[in-house]
């Protein structure tokens, strides 16, 4: 049974709507087929085993009617023209109430019950617009069918209205009020099914529009906090640039007036310890000029002896690797490495690294403790490595220590690895990364251009 439904009758449209008025077009094509069907399956036999003498041109309209609807299921069922098949549906039933009212007069029941399906129909198949249209032309046909009657142009068969009804007619009422109350309960229970699609959906989208809202909020929330965060780094910063400004100035002051009481002493009194520490003064002191250059955007590029100038930055750190019993080792390739760029960035970059590197042992038990700066390159590159085996980063703030002020030391500021990386990718166009293992040691890797880019 169900697989015979699926054949004849399951709508194929993909519209919900479209589908509702498929299926009771379906359901009314049939029932007419079957009418017709066994009209002319009646009417046959009793004109071949009954005696019945019937014109052979009323088996011939049946068969003709037979043949029509059957198109009109096939136009409607394999062609998915149903909205053509409603229009022409609607017009034979029309045809067919007017003539009933021709043949027998406005009052006879059958043409009224037929003008009632009309309405009916073409509300339920074409919409309401088209069941007021029906109405309206249903009118004006017994209006005018009136009008012709009393003008003596029609002359109706009224000897119905004088004879009591019979069974067939008791039976033609009941077909046409069983059509009406069939496709009426058809299209009241597409309705009902709609609207409880409706409501489900009504009810699905208040439920998502409260878990959007819920959503929506949660989110705004983190934008607010995250935009918070943003502008306390940015203030953050700014103090932290007008505090550094003041200890630039005044750093500057003191390395001028240091260097000139070293310079003033006797040759004689100048031990190794002082010469030591006056090349580190006059290293500070180039510093600070060149960082002078760059804050006036006057930075030089210059061909760099990359090993060289690590181990000036690695002098200045001699003392805390001496007091942390770390041995440095810098290893270069066969052909010392040579990086066109500013030295100032360069130095920057090389002087958090080694810091980080040295503070990694301070919680450290590690037996093997030892910086490892590799230097390579190819065609296009200078990768540096710097390794340690310290304390090393757990996996969950590797993510997290190119933020800025994120720190897991005690008294780190949290800008050293995120000035790095600003350096490295936005001024330099290199990359940066780590790899690293808790207790077992950390690799931060650069890989910079041959050729700096023009700041």
């Amino acid at each position: 049974m169900n697989n015979l439904y699926q054949i004849l009758i399951e709508p194929r449209s993909s519209s919900k709507d479209s589908r509702s008025r498929e299926l009771i077009l379906n359901y009314v094509l049939l029932g007419l087929i079957t009418l017709s069907a066994t009209e002319l399956l009646t009417s046959a036999f009793g004109y071949l085993f009954l005696d019945q003498h019937y014109t052979g041109l009323r088996l011939v309209s049946m068969l003709v009617t037979f043949l029509i609807f059957t198109g009109l299921y096939w136009m409607a069922r394999f062609r998915l023209k149903q909205r053509l098949v409603s229009y022409v549906i609607i017009i034979i039933l029309l045809i067919a109430s007017c003539s009933v009212v021709a043949n027998w007069g406005n009052l006879t029941p059958t043409g009224i019950l037929l003008f009632s399906l009309v309405v009916v129909m073409a509300g339920v198949l074409l919409g309401s617009r088209y069941a007021l249209y029906s109405a309206v032309a249903s009118m004006a046909i017994l209006a005018t069918l009136e009008y012709l009657k009393a003008a003596g142009v029609l002359h109706p068969n009224l000897a119905w209205m004088e004879r009591p009804s019979s069974m067939s007619d008791i039976l033609g009422f009941s077909i046409i009020y069983a059509v009406i109350a069939l496709v009426s309960w058809l299209f009241n229970k597409q309705m009902e099914q709609s609207l409880a699609r409706a409501r489900q959906s009504e009810a699905a989208l208040s439920k998502h529009n409260e878990t959007l809202e819920a959503t929506v909020k949660k989110r705004t929330q983190q934008l607010e906090a995250e935009q918070l965060e943003k502008v306390q780094q940015v203030y953050r910063f700014a103090e932290m640039g007008r505090i550094s400004s003041a200890l630039f100035h005044d750093l500057a002051n003191h390395l001028t007036s240091v260097s000139l009481d070293i310079e003033g002493l006797d040759n004689s009194k100048q031990s190794v310890l002082m010469r030591r520490i006056q090349s580190d003064i006059r290293y500070v002191d180039d510093v600070v000029q060149r960082v002078r250059l760059q804050l006036r955007g006057q930075g030089s590029v210059e061909q760099i002896k990359v090993a060289n100038e690590i181990n000036k930055v690695a002098r200045i750190l001699n003392y805390k690797l001496v007091q942390s019993h770390i041995k440095l080792s810098v290893q270069d390739s066969a052909k010392p490495v040579v990086w066109r760029g500013d030295v100032i960035p360069f130095r920057q970059i090389i002087n958090n690294l080694l810091t980080n590197a040295v503070e990694a042992y301070e919680k450290s038990r590690s037996p093997k403790r030892q910086i490892v700066v590799s230097i390579s390159q190819d065609d296009k590159f200078v990768t540096l490595d710097v390794t340690d085996w310290g304390i090393g980063i757990p996996a969950q703030q590797q993510a997290k220590v190119f933020e800025p002020f994120f720190s897991n030391k005690a008294t780190g500021t949290g800008i050293g690895l995120y000035i790095v990386q600003q350096i490295v990718e936005r001024d330099l166009g290199g990359t940066i990364a780590l790899t690293s293992r808790p207790k077992a040691g950390t690799t931060f890797t650069v890989r910079l251009p041959r050729h700096a880019p023009k700041s």
